[in-house]
């Protein structure tokens, strides 16, 4: 991590020698935490000094206009490409660490009693001591009220998140791109919370688990303003 955080830029090398750096021949793409993970370097022959804009000390630049233009026409889309590489690459690592820790520490837990297969049904099956759990998270739209459903097949606990939810489009999908840990934090809790309902002992309680799931995702989304 040493040298990568605050680091991003491009470095401009002339002859051979690094005489700036910095974020040249970007356009209109601002600077990004995900840009300290990839780097670019600009090199010219001294016969471009004037168009560099390159100053008596050759340590720092002033690109004229036209070639700000040139480069930045190359540079800003290939950034962006980069960019949402490394932002997409976060994001599966976040998933696969939260689905991690929580399958390790899965162990400390009881196993479950009662198992509910699918939680966008009223209808379940029931089995009895299932310890171990695999975690799964899937995004896909749904017409249902609710933000997520989930489904415990075998030993494996999928939870499903309903795309078209205002919570997942303001705020789960939003916040969870920029800030480090917090898409860890979301799916803790979702695991969490399908895991709890699970754990139902019977219809009834499993029943009672449904609807209170679909009444706080209505209330949620009237919140959000839907």
């Amino acid at each position: 991590m040493r040298g990568l955080s605050r680091g991003a830029g491009v470095s401009v090398v002339r002859a051979g020698r690094e005489v700036a750096f910095g974020w040249f021949f970007m356009g209109e793409k601002r600077r990004e935490n995900y840009d300290d993970w990839w780097r670019c370097e600009v090199s010219f022959d001294p016969a471009l000094d004037e168009y560099f804009g390159l100053t008596n000390c050759k340590q720092q630049i002033a690109p004229v206009p036209e070639l700000e233009s040139i480069l930045s026409a190359d540079l800003e889309p290939v950034a962006r490409l980069l960019n949402v590489r490394v932002r997409n690459a976060f994001l599966k690592l976040r998933r696969e660490s939260a689905t991690r820790v929580v399958e390790t520490r899965e162990r400390l837990l009881p196993p479950l009693d009662g198992k509910l297969q699918d939680s966008s049904t009223r209808r379940g099956a029931y089995r009895r001591h299932i310890g171990g759990l695999r975690y799964r998270m899937r995004e896909v739209p749904s017409f249902e009220d609710a933000f997520y459903t989930f489904r415990l097949v075998g030993k494996t606990l999928t939870v499903i998140l309903n795309t078209n939810h205002p919570f997942y489009r303001r705020i789960f999908e939003m916040k969870s791109k920029d800030v480090p840990g917090e898409r860890f934090a979301w799916e803790s809790v979702l695991f969490a919370l399908a895991r709890a309902e699970a754990d139902a002992k019977d219809a009834r309680e499993a029943e009672c688990y449904r609807r209170k799931r679909v009444r706080w995702s209505n209330v949620l989304a009237t919140f959000l303003g839907n």
